[in-house]
């Protein structure tokens, strides 16, 4: 895989049994791959306001770390049978979010990644939607 690469995150969330239309995103990035995990980084700009986060992914065969600083900041990690806590720092207050990860499917190929993850997610405890989350990654000199 090249160093440059689109990242695509498609989320789809389901409250109390009624699914939201998918939101889908699609960034310029970094790929990296080192000592056995798939690294990729991206900025993302934030509607309206003009600022910047810088992300991180890391991705292996049963875990997904995704990293955001800047404007929000957290750290939510994604790991199969595993529910794992995470503060999410924003303008209006810090949001307490759980995330149970049912799923990971990691697909690789020569050039192209695709993760796939199904969640439940809660704040403070409270169950909110169950989640499912795509993230593709392929190379920028292919059409996005």
């Amino acid at each position: 895989m090249t160093k440059e690469v689109w990242v695509s995150i498609r989320g789809l969330q389901s409250v109390d049994m009624q699914s939201q239309d998918p939101i889908e995103v699609i960034y310029a990035g970094e790929y990296y791959f080192r000592n056995g995990k798939h690294y990729v980084l991206y900025e993302e700009a934030l509607d309206g306001i003009g600022k910047i986060l810088k992300n991180r992914l890391k991705i292996t065969e049963d875990c997904v770390e995704m990293v955001k600083k800047g404007r929000a900041v957290t750290q939510m990690i994604f790991k199969k049978g595993a529910r794992n806590q995470s503060d999410y720092q924003t303008d209006y207050g810090i949001l307490r979010l759980g995330l149970y990860t049912r799923e990971i499917r990691l697909a690789g190929q020569e050039d192209r990644i695709s993760v796939e993850m199904e969640y439940a997610l809660d704040m403070s405890e409270a169950p909110l939607a169950d989640c499912t989350l795509m993230i593709q990654i392929w190379p920028r000199e292919e059409e996005k």
